[in-house]
């Protein structure tokens, strides 16, 4: 069936001129709405909300005011309304604080989002105008502002309460539970794949009593829950394009109960990099070492004040176990038959997972 993108828009009080796929994002289906010359919608009554979406374009064509309308993966997130309550707390927190951040909008149920006839989950969101994310060839400089962006989302949540957000994807970084699975899967081995990934796994089970350290941490009341955004890649950083300051964190989806260490160590991962998780030649795979001293330094002049002396010292220690268990999601889901990860061959998330396991070895060393 068609959808009706004009009536879905017209759920969210938005008088649709123009409604054109958008963006880059790979989980939801993403669009820009564009309303005619002059006209608004209703002002929103919740707070705000981020997508996987790089906004790049500068200005209504036709004048209007343009927004982002998205439906929701629900295979990927079982508890959409639960994640769209946490974005709306999340974001009326930061505009309470004057930090810029997109507006969800109600629907006329007064809810942030609404369900069509078909049982698609449709939500809307401001667009922040003259904005870009960085999907590739970053600057150090643009490691230092993500830093700096980064760190203070994380600041500006040090009086909120982390118990208020829901656990949208239970033991998302529960390094401990991950192990559990790796071994019921290993055991299993139900598509024959284990004994060529011998040496992989011997890697892993070695580490397998430091990767639970933070998790251990914190039960023991040492480092705190905090809200995190669980997914720190650069690309979740809207610059301004006419200073290429970071303006706003994005992609909200995953902000939940977290820990620092873990939140900046996936920055390090996915920024500090020699190259890309899926790079086949292991010789290009390493960390460096200035880019990772610049976004510390970024990120804990923004944050390092909230911190406890045991946060600080585990921040190398939230990188390696970041790299490390995404490297056990990759060989989990090789071994279970590729079904999480989109792949291009055979062998991709077997490649991914000796790269991120390089990169482990090589932060191991140097870090």
């Amino acid at each position: 069936m068609k959808t009706d993108f004009s009536s879905i828009a017209n759920n969210f009080n938005l008088n649709a001129a123009s409604i054109n796929p958008f963006g880059e994002g790979h989980i939801h289906e993403t669009y820009l709405v564009e309303t005619g010359k002059g006209e608004t919608s209703s002002p929103p009554t919740k707070a705000s909300r981020e997508t996987s979406f790089p906004p790049r374009l500068r200005g209504g064509v036709g004048g209007g005011t343009r927004y982002i309308l998205q439906k929701v993966n629900t295979h990927v997130f079982k508890q959409p309304e639960a994640v769209c309550n946490n974005i709306a707390l999340v974001t009326g927190w930061l505009k309470k604080k004057s930090i810029q951040t997109m507006e969800i909008l109600p629907a006329k149920d007064g809810k942030s989002w609404f369900i069509d006839t078909d049982g698609g989950f449709w939500r809307v969101f401001t667009f922040i105008e003259n904005s870009f994310s960085i999907e590739e060839n970053a600057t150090i400089d643009d490691l230092r502002e993500a830093g700096r962006g980064f760190g203070s989302f994380l600041s500006a949540f040090s009086d909120f309460p982390a118990s208020r957000l829901a656990e949208t994807i239970p033991g998302y970084h529960d390094t401990v539970k991950r192990y559990a699975h790796f071994h019921e899967t290993l055991q299993k081995d139900p598509f024959g794949r284990a004994g060529e990934a011998r040496a992989e796994t011997d890697f892993i089970l070695q580490r397998e009593e430091y990767a639970g350290k933070l998790i251990r941490a914190n039960k023991a009341g040492q480092i705190p829950l905090r809200v995190t955004h669980n997914d720190t890649k650069l690309n979740n950083i809207l610059f301004d394009k006419d200073t290429r300051k970071a303006i706003a964190v994005v992609d909200l989806d995953t902000v939940m109960p977290g820990l620092a260490a873990i939140d900046f160590g996936d920055a390090i991962r996915s920024g500090c990099a020699t190259a890309a998780e899926d790079e086949g030649n292991l010789d290009k795979v390493g960390v460096d070492i200035e880019r990772y001293q610049a976004f510390k330094k970024s990120w804990l002049s923004s944050c390092g004040s909230i911190l406890n002396t045991l946060e600080k010292e585990t921040l190398k220690d939230g990188a390696i176990i970041i790299t490390l268990e995404q490297g056990l999601r990759f060989l989990t889901d090789y071994l279970e038959g590729d079904i999480y990860y989109k792949i291009s061959h055979e062998k991709h998330n077997l490649d991914r997972t000796k790269n991120q396991l390089k990169l482990v070895a090589e932060m191991e060393m140097n870090l």
